[in-house]
């Protein structure tokens, strides 16, 4: 069964980090209790779980979300949206309509497209594992995200080479 961490923004965070309450939980009671605290109008810090934001996020870096309010979304910014039973922490690379469409920064094909209704909560603050705070909002970090996208093509093309050399490079070892 996966687990979550959850940590809540108050007061106490600037308790050293030994004194804080860590909490790892099954996803359904993390979730149900991130989305208690954003209805309730509190920022809430996760812990990234997956690979699928890398190289902007990675495994263990905490992410500080603001509930989603129905407030304008500026493009490049990171969402946390439930799809079904999923729930996804993903850069919004487009809206059309009513409907946002989310990638995650380290996949090459994949697309999300969401109604705006599923959105939770957008992410403001990234702490990675050194403690270093960077604000995701930051037009420079939302435009380095949509550059990495729309590079996906070109980045595909050199993981299909690489992968190809090195599949006739180990073949090549392999031989006397």
């Amino acid at each position: 069964m996966s687990s979550a961490t959850l940590r809540t923004h108050n007061s106490h965070d600037k308790l050293p980090e030994h004194r804080r309450a860590i909490l790892s939980i099954p996803n359904e009671a993390f979730f149900a209790t991130v989305k208690g605290f954003l209805e309730e109008n509190k920022s809430t810090w996760i812990t990234v779980k997956g690979k699928s934001m890398i190289p902007f996020l990675d495994p263990g870096d905490h992410v500080l979300l603001q509930p989603f309010k129905g407030q304008k979304i500026p493009v490049g910014s990171i969402l946390l949206a439930k799809i079904g039973s999923s729930y996804i922490l993903h850069r919004m690379v487009n809206k059309k309509g009513n409907s946002i469409i989310l990638a995650g920064d380290g996949n090459l094909s994949s697309c999300e497209i969401i109604p705006i209704s599923t959105i939770w909560a957008i992410a403001h603050w990234k702490k990675n594992k050194d403690g270093h705070l960077q604000n995701l909002n930051e037009v420079r970090w939302r435009i380095s995200g949509l550059i990495w996208y729309h590079l996906r093509p070109l980045r595909s093309l050199f993981q299909f080479f690489n992968t190809r050399f090195s599949i006739i490079e180990h073949q090549n070892l392999k031989q006397p």
